[in-house]
């Protein structure tokens, strides 16, 4: 609490872990900074498209490439970014772990209907949209609907990053522009973020009809509140507090019971990362928390 009071003013360098004081209820009543929508959050995310060289590999947003087309593309990409292709060639896959799943549940969709529709709650200005073209099936991918729900500057930036490619994620930073129904809707890195979220992974859940997907969102036996200072990895404002905002680390009782009242059944979960080392402020009670990678499919599917 003293690291909370004391406070970080926006342009901060703030030391890390980001994470301060803790929570169990009443802090949706606390106004905070909207640090996602900041130029310095954007800027960051100009750099990491840069870095990721989305606008020079338009080639995996075409479902008639080959695979020769790809090969020489993954090619030309390890030549521009050595350093990333490197980290990819020491075990790791061709697309973040945590992602493989939601390319698992487009290919089972496209086999089942032929086409695929996916809402992805908080895709920023579209990452992991990127980072699966690398995995998902071409005859997928033609018959892949992806919309991003972000706020208006990630969703401007989107568009711009994503004009030359065939197939590309429609952006939209208002709900009521979004379909009724999705085959598929994932939350990555996102339900932490949502103000009430209990409220909010019922109503998304209801708008899935086959997958629900949950990744990158520290969850713990109990739930409760913290505060974060977003501080970009690197761009301009690279470890500089872009503002504060209110963080949920969410029970895992608590969201079991909520899917499962609403007839979803656990398809799969696994621990992706230890986040205990983030909230080392924080009393011993609530750092032992995880990243997990929770999978969910309609009851009445088989």
């Amino acid at each position: 609490m003293d690291d909370v009071s004391a406070g970080y003013a926006v342009g901060d360098i703030v030391p890390a872990p980001y994470f301060h004081g803790v929570f169990p209820e009443g802090l949706e009543k606390t106004a905070f900074d909207d640090p996602f929508s900041a130029e310095g959050w954007i800027d960051h995310c100009r750099y990491a498209a840069k870095r990721l060289g989305i606008k020079g590999s338009s080639y995996l947003g075409r479902p008639e490439s080959s695979r020769l087309d790809l090969n020489l593309g993954n090619m030309r990409d390890c030549l521009r970014r050595p350093r990333l292709a490197a980290k990819r060639l020491l075990g790791r896959a061709s697309c973040p772990r945590y992602l493989l799943p939601i390319a698992a549940m487009i290919r089972d969709v496209h086999l089942r209907r032929g086409r695929v529709s996916l809402l992805d709650v908080g895709g920023g200005f579209g990452v992991s949209f990127f980072e699966l073209l690398r995995v998902i099936d071409r005859g997928a991918l033609a018959n892949l609907s992806y919309d991003i729900l972000d706020n208006e500057p990630n969703c401007l930036l989107g568009r711009c990053i994503f004009a030359d490619y065939e197939v590309k994620p429609t952006f939209a930073s208002d709900l009521h522009s979004l379909r009724e129904h999705y085959d598929i809707v994932v939350l990555v890195g996102t339900l932490q973020y949502l103000p009430d979220w209990k409220k909010d992974v019922a109503n998304f859940s209801d708008l899935a009809g086959i997958h629900f997907y949950i990744a990158r969102t520290p969850i713990a036996a109990a739930g409760f509140s913290t505060v974060q200072f977003i501080c970009p990895a690197y761009g301009t404002h690279a470890k500089r507090n872009l503002g504060s905002t209110r963080i949920n680390v969410v029970g895992v009782a608590d969201l079991r019971h909520i899917m499962s009242s609403r007839s979803w059944h656990t398809s799969f979960e696994f621990m992706d990362a230890d986040y205990s080392s983030q909230f080392a402020r924080l009393p011993q009670p609530q750092r032992d928390a995880s990243y997990y990678t929770m999978g969910w499919r309609r009851a009445a599917q088989t």
